[in-house]
């Protein structure tokens, strides 16, 4: 069980995409609409090459062992699945501290 680079790879950086530009969007409409001091940190160029299949792998690919009583569904992988490992964690908040005041 894998992703596939030429299928799954380029539908999965689609979503990513979307979802990072709905995020901005919405941190963009907090601060003009409300006046909260928000921003969007992307963390896109610090794990390019770093995700699932990088060289290090800091996001997990699809992870079949040590699922949980919550994964009880098929397909059977754990929900560990796309989730950063603790490298992937240490990068979320080096993106974090930039934006710390």
């Amino acid at each position: 069980m894998g992703v596939g680079k030429d299928n799954e790879a380029p539908w999965l950086n689609s979503v990513a995409e979307m979802l990072d530009q709905e995020m901005d969007g919405a941190a963009s409409d907090a601060k003009s609409q409300d006046g909260i001091n928000v921003v969007f940190a992307d963390p896109r160029s610090k794990f390019l090459n770093k995700a699932v299949c990088g060289n290090p792998e800091n996001v997990n690919g699809i992870v079949e062992n040590g699922r949980s009583q919550a994964d009880t569904e098929s397909p059977n992988s754990a929900m560990a699945s796309f989730h950063p490992k603790i490298a992937g964690a240490r990068l979320y908040a080096d993106v974090l501290q930039q934006y710390l005041p």
